[in-house]
């Protein structure tokens, strides 16, 4: 009877000890390579959006060097699936997510294909056709795709909202002013959020942010992961969170705003002096703040985990879009008065300067 027992418990602990591997594996690797559109922004905002999307259920996970990855294949496309089921293999990933795009009189027909890289097997396949137009576009694309994919249900449709009557409008009281929740006193505004005091700044007929947004949304960062780099430079954000993300009263500046203020301050190749802070660049690189903008080096970072530049430059998103794909930005250098224009991937995360309503 007493062996009895032991084998029992034997069983017993050998069904745990199976039942918790089962429950702590580590999620599979995953590369994800897009190719086909004749933009090759296209490919890589697809790209990046998909490989975020993949890696939300803890199904897979990103590869360490995806960048590295992605930019080693777009330099010898033609390889076909072998070459890139190898290269992912050869970079660390068990799985591939290869996307092929062919633009149809304006649409793109999209197939996904995730293969496993030791035997080069298709586990799952998916398709669409899309208009990609907008950022919008490409991140409802991806979500599409990586549902499909994962073998999620649809998502659910929402029960119409009734109609609401219609009310009359009650006139103003005499004298009265409609103002937004986020007052300015004394060269500052609460941001009624979170109750974080910003100080602002009257520049032209322009009236702006004197710091960098520093609001904790879902999709922000701070340089590095670490929050000290957040109380010093603000959060950084990608294009879509930028877009919904300044208080009440604020939105982000187009890019006819920014050459509004570039211009006020001298023009582009010496803004920068007079628009950067005048401590807190590295080398020398201070500016004069002659405006009170107090521009500081809060660099930038990438959907793939990396930041750079943080001390010697820093980029603040415009809400003017730029070739479908991306939008466009201004950045400043420590070691130059030039503030640039630029634009990018909507994936990358910079800093947010606000303008009032």
């Amino acid at each position: 009877m007493k062996n009895l027992h032991q084998y029992a418990l034997a069983l017993m602990l050998c069904s745990l000890s199976a039942f918790g591997q089962e429950e702590t594996s580590a999620p599979e690797k995953i590369a994800v390579y897009v190719f086909g559109a004749g933009e090759a922004g296209i490919n890589k905002s697809l790209n990046n959006k998909l490989l975020f999307a993949l890696t939300q259920n803890g199904k897979y996970a990103e590869i360490a060097n995806s960048e590295t990855f992605y930019n080693e294949l777009a330099k010898s496309p033609d390889g076909g699936p072998g070459q890139a089921t190898q290269t992912a293999k050869k970079h660390g990933a068990d799985f591939l997510c290869l996307v092929s795009m062919n633009e149809v009189f304006g649409a793109y027909s999209i197939t996904a294909r995730i293969i496993k890289t030791s035997n080069s097997q298709v586990t799952k396949s998916a398709s669409l056709d899309r208009t990609l137009k907008s950022l919008e576009d490409l991140t409802m694309a991806s979500d599409e795709l990586a549902r499909q994919l994962l073998g999620l249900p649809p998502p659910a449709v929402p029960a119409p909202t009734p109609a609401k009557p219609a009310t009359a409008e009650k006139p103003p009281k005499k004298g009265s002013k409609k103002t937004s929740k986020n007052v300015i006193h004394n060269g500052g505004f609460v941001d009624s959020r979170d109750n974080r005091l910003y100080k602002a700044t009257e520049i032209g007929d322009q009236i702006w942010m004197a710091e960098n947004l520093n609001y904790a949304s879902a999709d922000s960062k701070c340089y590095h992961n670490n929050p000290e780099n957040c109380e010093k430079y603000g959060r950084l954000y990608d294009w879509l969170a930028a877009m919904e993300i300044c208080p009440s009263g604020w939105h982000i500046p187009s890019d006819d705003e920014w050459d509004d203020l570039i211009d006020y301050a001298g023009g582009s190749s010496k803004a920068g002096k007079h628009l950067k802070a005048a401590n807190g660049w590295n080398s020398n690189g201070n500016g004069t703040d002659r405006h009170g903008f107090s521009a500081l080096p809060g660099g930038h970072g990438s959907s793939s985990g990396g930041f750079s530049d943080a001390g010697t430059g820093g980029r603040w998103w415009s809400a003017s879009e730029s070739y479908r794909t991306g939008a466009y930005h201004r950045h400043m250098y420590h070691n130059s008065d030039h503030v640039a224009l630029g634009y990018d991937d909507g994936s990358f995360l910079f800093s947010i300067r606000c303008v009032k309503d």
